[in-house]
This record gives structure tokens, C-alpha cells and sequence, in this order.
């Protein structure tokens, strides 16, 4: 007995477009999650993604530069060695 039909298939595409998460949606049509990750992935159905808070994305954003500058400063401390994160070589101008 196969566990995907045109019912099942439209429940949930109906739960992913409300907004339910892959796992949640496994759950109310209890089934296991990676059953429904699979048929989406088949399907070509992509469940929107959550909105991350904008204090996490400042403190990516100021990890990156303190990094950007860590491997800048080691650039010009060793000028023969290459810095391949920021594809530079030697000092810089």
C-alpha cells in the first residue's frame, strides 16, 4: 500500500503553503519527517523559510568584518603567504 495518493499529496502542499514546517506537517499526517522531506523534494516544493530575527543578522554581519580584518592584518604581517578568504597576497594598498 502505497502512502502517497492525490489526497495525501494535496494535504500537504496545503500544510507547507500555510506555513507548517516539514516536521510539523509529518506529524499531523503521521508520517515521518523524512518521508514528507522526500516528497517534497520530488515534488520540487520548497517550504518557505523562517524569518530570522534582524539582531542575528547584525551579529553575523559584525563576525564577518572582525574576520575580514583578522585575515587582512595577517596579510600584511606575512607578505609571501596567500590569503585565500580574501584572495589577496602581500600588502595591502
Amino acid at each position: 500500500m502505497t502512502v502517497w495518493n492525490d489526497e495525501t499529496v494535496s494535504t500537504l502542499t496545503e500544510l507547507i503553503a500555510s506555513g507548517k514546517s516539514q516536521r510539523e506537517a509529518a506529524t499531523i499526517m503521521g508520517l515521518t519527517p523524512g518521508m514528507v522531506i522526500g516528497k517534497l523534494w520530488r515534488l520540487g516544493i520548497k517550504s518557505p523559510r523562517k524569518q530570522r530575527s534582524p539582531a542575528l543578522a547584525t551579529i553575523k554581519q559584525t563576525v564577518k568584518v572582525k574576520r575580514e580584518k583578522r585575515l587582512a592584518r595577517l596579510a600584511i604581517k606575512k607578505p609571501g603567504r596567500l590569503c585565500f578568504n580574501l584572495g589577496i597576497t602581500g600588502r595591502l594598498l
